[in-house]
């Protein structure tokens, strides 16, 4: 009998025409190549804050068309467009695709509100992507470190413990071991609580 191989199978994503065409039309406008992009820009930003576009049809619309090498914004960018789009709405002037992308980059990683930072106060003030990868590392191989190691339960080490001593006492040897042909230092421990709390049960008897 052959096991079936349990697969999902992911729904085609929808290829949003107006996508499409905007992103066809950036190299046409080649009179000003960097407006067209950062018009483009906004309007995904739109659409996806509208909720009629997701970041996966997004990326799907331009690989359909086939990614243009002229055109800076890319299928990868999904993610920070719309943080992009909040610095744009600060102002545009002296503004690039490339610059926007990189700062918007710096700042979705980082966690930085752009709401009312223009471009050159983020680009100024954001830690470059080198400096957020380092501080991220730093920070993940702390919590490792503070990270609590469990204690186990009593019940799991004396299960643990009786294993151990079954091991060493298995088949036959149970009938002739003594406690001295099996000595160990937890053993000894061991030996000593039992006899104590054996000893204060006869106690609290009487």
């Amino acid at each position: 009998m052959t096991a079936k191989k349990s697969s999902k199978v992911q729904a085609p994503v929808a290829i949003n025409s107006q996508i499409v065409t905007a992103y066809q039309n950036i190299t046409v406008q080649t009179n000003d190549l960097n407006g067209a992009g950062l018009d483009f820009i906004m309007l995904v930003g739109e659409l996806m804050a509208a909720q009629i576009i997701s970041g996966r049809e997004y990326r799907a619309a331009i690989e359909q068309v086939g990614i243009n090498p002229l055109v800076a914004v890319k299928p990868s960018h999904a993610e920070i467009i719309p943080t992009a789009c909040e610095i744009l709405m600060n102002g545009r002037d002296g503004v690039t695709v490339a610059k926007l992308l990189s700062v918007a980059t710096r700042a979705k990683r980082s966690g930085f509100d752009v709401e009312l930072s223009t471009l050159a106060e983020l680009d100024e003030n954001l830690p470059t992507i080198k400096e957020i990868s380092d501080a991220k590392k730093a920070e993940s191989e702390s919590e490792s470190e503070s990270v609590e190691v469990q204690v186990p339960s009593l019940d799991a080490l004396v299960i643990g413990f009786v294993a151990e001593l079954k091991k060493l006492t298995k088949g036959d040897k149970i009938n002739t071991a003594t406690f001295t042909d099996i000595s160990t230092p937890a053993l000894a421990e061991l030996k000593v609580i039992m006899g104590t709390l054996s000893q204060n049960r006869k106690l609290a008897k009487k």
